[in-house]
């Protein structure tokens, strides 16, 4: 399975995903770049903003 159709998957199953866990579940440094090649396909993720500990990231999902 490539890291877009785990990605996909993972999405569709109604879960977020932030770069953070990408790498740790996925292996993808480039998180932003497969959400770019899924919603190319039409799959319609969507970002979200977060803040925790100081720090700023891009939580994605799939709205509902």
């Amino acid at each position: 399975m490539s890291q877009n159709q785990a990605i996909a998957k993972h999405l569709k199953a109604g879960k977020s995903l932030t770069p953070l866990q990408a790498l740790a579940k996925f292996n993808t440094w480039s998180l932003s770049s497969r959400i770019a090649d899924l919603n190319r396909e039409g799959m319609g993720i969507k970002m979200k903003l977060v803040e925790k500990n100081g720090k700023r990231f891009g939580m994605y999902f799939i709205p509902k």
